[in-house]
């Protein structure tokens, strides 16, 4: 059987029409088009290096010296509608400790900070749906108090995102303000709650790529762990050392130092919470650390 695959032509008509139809259902269509641009130029494909590089000289922007670690928009093939997205504009490429730490924690810090970098992010500030596979809109909402979780609900399995927002209760908030620390002494501890889908974990994504490109807007951390529960490994840790998911022998170290500290400085990002059993939300690792029995200094 032959299989004819969409010519150059195609595409490139289809991604002209649809980047014609965000620029005019932006806000801000030339920040969109700068963002295009860097998207295009992580593509390292010559042409379009050509035709991005071009247009950003029209438009008065210098070319990044290091293009690699620029944010960069989904595949329209990935599944990831309703996904929380956010600008980031410039951050240095290292990230500043909060302390004196020392030298395997710094490498070992530099090296998943690299890592982070090269998951893909949506670069761009809450865009409209632009297509059946792309990436639509979604508010963050800060709930005060649990009134309007049932008429939350309601409007979000409808998908009235915007709706919530409305609501007298909530507080639309940007990413930025997430880690916003708050009056209490105690360490923080947010949860992000939402529906399948709804792109909780693509927002776990940004977080990471925004620490690993400099200091977050209110918190600094010398290092932050992310730990996707769905990982059986993760699910059932039992020490902190086994929930470093990227482990190398020359900072075999680093956990120890953060346990002597309490986690002091460490910012652990625990994603599926609803996927763990019963038994694993009531006795596990996780569990244990945010109820503070353990590393009751870490966020």
């Amino acid at each position: 059987m032959l299989v004819i695959g969409i010519d150059s032509y195609t595409k490139s008509t289809k991604l002209v029409n649809v980047i014609e139809q965000q620029l005019e259902s932006t806000l801000n269509p030339e920040q969109y088009l700068i963002d295009i641009c860097h998207v295009l130029i992580n593509q390292q494909h010559r042409t379009l290096t050509d035709i991005a590089t071009f247009i950003l000289h029209q438009l008065g922007q210098s070319i990044p010296d290091n293009v690699s670690s620029h944010t960069v928009l989904p595949s329209p093939v990935d599944d990831i509608s309703n996904t929380p997205v956010t600008n980031i504009r410039g951050q240095s490429d290292v990230a500043k400790p909060i302390s004196s730490i020392p030298d395997d924690v710094q490498g070992y810090a530099d090296n998943i900070r690299q890592h982070y970098k090269h998951q893909p992010i949506v670069a761009t500030d809450w865009p409209p749906r632009i297509g059946k596979d792309f990436f639509g809109r979604l508010a963050l909402v800060e709930k005060q108090d649990s009134s309007t979780q049932a008429e939350s609900a309601w409007h979000l399995l409808r998908g009235q995102v915007d709706e919530t927002v409305k609501l007298t209760e909530n507080k639309e908030i940007s990413v930025d303000d997430v880690l916003q620390p708050t009056d209490s002494s105690l360490s923080l501890r947010v949860v992000i709650d939402g529906p399948p889908g709804i792109g909780k974990t693509t927002l776990c994504r940004k977080l990471l790529n925004m620490w690993s490109n400099g200091p977050l807007v209110h918190q600094q951390y010398d290092l932050v762990l992310y730990c996707p529960l769905r990982n059986s490994k993760i699910a059932t840790a039992t020490t902190l050392a086994d929930l470093f998911v990227c482990q190398l022998n020359r900072y075999k170290n680093v956990p120890e130092w953060f346990e002597e500290r309490d986690g002091e400085g460490l910012l652990i990002i625990f994603d599926g919470w609803d996927e763990l059993s019963e038994q694993l939300r009531q006795s596990s690792l996780a569990a244990s650390i945010i109820c503070k029995e353990k590393l009751d200094q870490c966020s």
